[in-house]
């Protein structure tokens, strides 16, 4: 790239050192952007597992690990907004300026992106990885003849003669990365395995390189990990390619991992189910496929970046690169709080009995996991509406298939509310985005086949098991196309009036629509000091 590194005295003159684009608005109480309590609309998780009994060289490792993890946030908050102090500062009430801190700058996340800050105006949908008016269509017509403006790791920029120019993330947040790096090559002596050992060298210098910024690709699941770098999520909604700085510390949760072990034993099972149509095998796993070989479930230790933003995901999605480790990683207390936090006072609230007992942590894990399972028949290529509707339907598929077994684990009942708990839940909070279109898509189509039904008396949707059997092969065939996934989107994207309804009765009740993390040194129990490290 090397017009790039020649026009870095004058992007750096221009941009200020690539930091503090955008000024920050002042904050009105009165921003009619928001209905309700901003803060409410959170509820609070501590992150706050004991790492007590932990060797002494693995604490230390959570630290460093921790502190690298850090650095990420200042990156994305770049990526997303622009200047975060001039934001925060600016913003004097401060249920508000914790709300700015949550969604990474002033647009509501779990509102579509709506400003709840006076003077911020709508979200730029390129965020801030491109300059503030640039279209799409003269983007793409750019890139024609420099292939930077669109790679998935740069930040683009306009010179002062007009013209646009691409500065990779290894030199647009130099100090940042180097900072990163740094600390994982102080973590890598005290890895306890050559392999983690090596894979902690590799990932410092990817993050100051050109190399592609993904996950570390352990042969074996360790106690402690972290993943850190960039990955796609949804960030970028001008052309849909720029990947997010992120961070997840990781500690190994062994009972959850028996589980995820268990279920990927039965995976190649699964597929073969009478329920599974033909037409969708051939793309499954098969026997040789380590979707979950040596698989491991981890509790998130601290998460930041772009996977901190809004809603918080259940399980990371396997990196696409190549020579990438493909196997999916589950954050089972994440999926816990999310049962408990999230669904079910859903519910409660929305859903005929005998139907919100049954949404429970167990049955939000193995969806989660058989989610995930489906997202690897998936090629890479696939759109993220595609990737969305195909692996909920496949996910709960493949659970129908897993409670037919009978191995002791939640029953049809339970996955089949789990995932219609799941599908309001993800319409409620991200419609706008293309997991909540498909969710809504999803819906309306289990609707339209007699799968789900409503009692106007009540307000509340059931759950017609045998239709549900039916139907569910079905939408993942009309997931999988042809007709497209968006054609298929569109036709079945209006918002029912019940449902509306339901969820408007839902905001009356001050449900939380996702979850806030307390986190970091100060709240993990018996963290060493990272400075001991040194």
């Amino acid at each position: 790239m090397p017009r790039v590194r020649s026009l870095l005295p004058v992007l750096l003159a221009v941009l200020g050192a690539g930091i503090g684009c955008q000024q920050g608005p002042s904050s009105s109480p009165d921003d009619p952007g928001s209905t309700d309590s901003p803060a409410g609309r959170y509820a609070t998780t501590r992150l706050d597992a004991d790492v007590g009994a932990l060797p002494d060289d693995q604490r230390k490792m959570v630290s460093l690990f921790v502190e690298a993890a850090q650095t990420m946030d200042g990156v994305f908050w770049e990526q997303a907004y622009g200047n975060r102090d001039s934001l925060l500062q600016a913003i004097a009430d401060p249920q508000r300026r914790r709300y700015a801190a949550l969604n990474y700058g002033p647009w509501d996340r779990l509102r579509g992106g709506a400003p709840f800050v006076d003077g911020a105006g709508p979200r730029p949908p390129g965020a801030n990885f491109y300059p503030s008016g640039l279209t799409a269509e003269a983007l793409r017509q750019a890139a024609q003849a420099d292939d930077a403006l669109d790679a998935p790791d740069t930040m683009v920029r306009r010179l002062p003669d007009g013209t646009l120019t691409a500065l990779p993330y290894h030199l647009f947040f130099a100090e940042a990365l180097t900072t990163a790096a740094g600390r994982l090559r102080e973590a890598a002596p005290l890895a306890p395995t050559d392999a983690q050992r090596s894979s902690l060298e590799r990932r410092a210098e990817a993050l100051m390189t050109e190399a592609d910024p993904v996950a570390d690709a352990p042969a074996r699941p360790h106690a402690v990990r972290l993943v850190i770098g960039s990955m796609p999520t949804g960030e970028d909604r001008l052309l849909g390619v720029k990947a997010s700085a992120t961070a997840v510390v990781l500690r190994r949760d062994s009972a959850r991992s028996r589980r995820l072990a268990r279920i990927g034993d039965r995976l190649p099972a699964l597929w073969s189910a009478r329920s599974v149509p033909d037409r969708l095998r051939p793309a499954a796993p098969t026997d040789d496929t380590p979707v979950y070989d040596d698989a491991a479930a981890y509790d998130a230790l601290y998460v930041a970046g772009g996977l901190n933003a809004g809603p918080k995901p259940t399980a990371l999605p396997p990196p696409a690169a190549a020579g990438a480790d493909r196997r999916p990683l589950l954050l089972a207390n994440v999926a816990r709080a999310t049962a408990d936090t999230l669904l079910r006072p859903l519910a409660d609230a929305l859903l005929a009995e005998p139907l919100p007992p049954h949404v429970t942590a167990d049955a939000v894990f193995d969806v989660t996991a058989l989610r995930q399972a489906a997202r690897t028949a998936l090629p890479d290529t696939a759109s993220a509406l595609r990737t969305a509707g195909t692996a909920d339907a496949l996910g709960l598929l493949l659970a129908t298939a897993l409670a037919a077994r009978r191995d002791g684990g939640p029953d049809s009942t339970a996955y089949y509310a789990t995932g219609l708990a799941h599908l309001v839940h993800t319409l409620r909070v991200d419609s706008a985005a293309a997991a909540g279109r498909a969710a809504r898509a999803s819906f309306n189509y289990l609707r339209k086949q007699g799968a789900l039904s409503h009692d106007a008396g009540t307000g509340r949707y059931a759950v017609a098991p045998d239709t549900m059997a039916r139907a569910l092969p079905t939408l993942a065939r009309a997931w999988l196309g042809p007709p497209a996934a968006p054609a298929f989107a569109e036709r079945h994207d209006a918002m029912p009036a019940a449902l509306r309804s339901a969820l408007r009765r839902l905001e009356r009740t001050g449900a939380p629509r996702a979850l806030a993390f307390e986190q970091g040194p100060s709240i993990l129990r018996g963290l060493a000091p990272a400075t001991a490290a040194r």
